[in-house]
């Protein structure tokens, strides 16, 4: 599935977990995200409306933080959507299949799938899936992917530089966020993520007061 291009859906983009492993997976070549500028507002317009406490210029950087690290996220819409069938896919969900289309895109990750009927969408050559099933399904392709999630799971761990939030902590926040199978996956891992993030804290020289990793980083070509 490398090379494989995924259209995010708004529900997906505001799911910061979901967000922040696909992220990582597709900077390891394990996939190419997308998504559009109105999902991207959409998105921002929602956890605003969820963390009242949050101001608008925080949540707006971590989406950019997003866009820096994914090459050539932005994706546009048809501009002859509108003479497509769409019927059966809420109107205000239907620009989706038009910009994944126009994205050229493989798929829609959604958490609601059900607004994407795959007798409407499979004659455009789009699959509709669930994030939890396409992280775990990246895991199942080699034994080299499941070991690279492993090792991306410990890199969260430690930038949240937080040594008392554990992978307990974890799997519990990736099972709130309806992750539920990558969250078993984590969890059965639980040994070797420790390693990893045993090892990575080792690496930190003594006199560090702070851990220097960024929230993501774009692999080098």
């Amino acid at each position: 599935m490398y090379n494989y291009r995924v259209l995010l859906d708004t529900c997906v983009l505001y799911n910061m977990p979901a967000c922040d492993l696909l992220i990582r997976l597709s900077l390891h070549d394990h996939c190419q995200l997308k998504w559009t500028e109105r999902s991207r507002e959409s998105a921002i317009t929602h956890i605003l409306e969820k963390n009242t406490h949050l101001s608008r210029d925080r949540v707006a950087n971590r989406l950019v933080k997003m866009e820096e690290a994914v090459n050539d996220w932005e994706a546009s819409e048809l501009k002859t959507a509108m003479s497509l069938d769409f019927r059966g896919i809420p109107v205000n969900d239907r620009y989706i299949v038009s910009a994944a289309m126009h994205s050229q895109c493989d798929a829609i990750l959604t958490f609601n799938k059900k607004d994407f009927p795959e007798e409407i969408v499979a004659p455009y050559g789009l699959e509709i899936l669930d994030p939890d099933c396409f992280i775990i399904h990246q895991c199942d392709l080699f034994k080299s992917s499941r070991e690279k999630v492993v090792d991306i799971v410990s890199c969260i761990l430690f930038s949240l530089r937080d040594p008392n939030y554990t992978v307990d902590i974890y799997v519990q926040k990736l099972e709130a966020a309806q992750l539920k199978e990558t969250a078993n996956f984590v969890s059965n891992s639980k040994p070797m993520i420790e390693k990893g993030l045993q090892e990575l804290y080792d690496r930190i020289p003594k006199e560090k007061k702070v851990i220097p990793i960024d929230a993501w980083q774009r692999k080098k070509s």
